[in-house]
């Protein structure tokens, strides 16, 4: 027989345990219900759920973020001030009749000069001023002069270079170079710099057997003044940025070609010939992206040819004393004993012309 006081669920009839307060099958509560009141249900056990890993991960991220923020704050802006400069020169050598020039930089402005130095054929000047991060190394710039002599030739080759990795806590500095050359010898003057600027202005005296500039981001200015001899080829180039040449009255001994290159940016070709030369200069200025302008004035016996080739872009052109509707336009007494043969090309971009030929000598 079955004992009489094990419980049994009034609402299902389950079994109970002795101790059991609430039917485990359907939930009620044990022992008769008072009139008129429902059983209260058991108490449901809610799981606590752990914090979900999104979140820890996005506060992680989050406070490297900050991190990184102020420690880019003290170590890469240009919080410690820099201030270099360091002066080398060439001295001239005895016999010596001409100068080969070699400079180059990373990252630099070159102003390029001319004078009589007696006794020295080339100073340079390098400074850096602005301010670095705290990372940066205490030595900022690596400037070397070297030359040497060979037959009646002095070469110097001259380089002024970044030390270590700069980027990115030594954006805030500013490098020039300031070097003049003596004009008194015979010059082949290379300067190349990756980013920067180059400058350069030649005045009466000063002779050329080549001249090559360049600037690989970057601006290029080269001024031939009045009395500036050019005996070889003459470059002006720059990959990112803009190339100009302007040529008043230089001479040439003989034929000479004249580059102005840009691959995105624009070319300016300005050319003023009094009297004539002893050769022509055949000018080639060319664009891929940008813009290519000519102004040119001569006089008396120079003579001009101007050719120009756009294939997205639109030409202008302001024309006295030149014939011809289109492309070429040439100027009414050419050819002449010697001739200007420019020819402007650009990809995207367009061509302005302003040429401009007087039969009136103006010296």
């Amino acid at each position: 027989m079955e004992d009489d006081n094990v419980p049994y669920c009034w609402k299902c009839g389950t079994k109970l345990n002795e101790d059991a307060k609430y039917c485990p099958v359907c939930g009620a509560l044990v022992g008769a219900p008072s009139a008129g009141v429902p059983p209260s249900p058991p108490p449901r056990t809610v799981p606590r759920r752990g914090w979900p890993l999104a979140y820890t991960l996005a506060i992680v991220l989050g406070s490297i973020l900050i991190i990184g923020v102020i420690a880019g704050f003290f170590f890469y802006l240009p919080v410690r001030p820099v201030s270099f400069s360091k002066y080398e020169q060439v001295p001239s050598e005895v016999g010596a009749h001409t100068a080969n020039l070699d400079l180059s930089a990373d990252v630099a402005i070159f102003n390029i000069t001319f004078g009589n130095l007696n006794g020295t054929i080339m100073t340079m000047n390098a400074t850096a001023n602005g301010g670095v991060g705290l990372l940066a190394p205490s030595t900022l710039l690596n400037v070397t002069v070297n030359h040497k002599r060979s037959g009646n030739t002095v070469f110097v080759d001259a380089t002024v270079a970044r030390t270590g990795a700069w980027w990115p806590w030594m954006g805030g500095i500013d490098i020039v170079c300031d070097v003049r050359v003596d004009m008194s010898l015979n010059l082949t003057l290379k300067v190349k710099t990756s980013t920067g600027r180059i400058v350069m202005v030649a005045p009466r005296g000063t002779i050329f057997d080549s001249l090559d500039l360049e600037a690989i981001t970057g601006q290029v200015e080269a001024s031939l003044q009045q009395g500036v001899v050019v005996n070889g080829p003459v470059l002006v180039q720059s990959t990112t940025g803009s190339s100009s040449l302007s040529w008043d009255n230089a001479k040439v001994a003989r034929d000479i070609p004249a580059d102005v290159k840009t691959t995105t940016g624009s070319v300016h070709v300005n050319v003023t010939q009094n009297g004539p030369m002893r050769g022509n200069v055949t000018i080639n200025a060319e664009t891929v992206t940008g813009s290519a302008n000519l102004e040119l004035t001569i006089h008396l016996g120079v003579g001009a040819e101007i050719t120009s080739s756009t294939s997205f872009g639109r030409v202008t052109t302001n024309l006295t004393g030149f014939v011809g509707i289109q492309s070429p336009w040439q100027s009414s007494n050419y050819p002449a004993s010697s001739n200007f043969l420019v020819a402007l090309k650009t990809t995207t971009g367009g061509i302005k012309v302003d040429a401009t030929y007087e039969s009136i000598g103006h010296m």
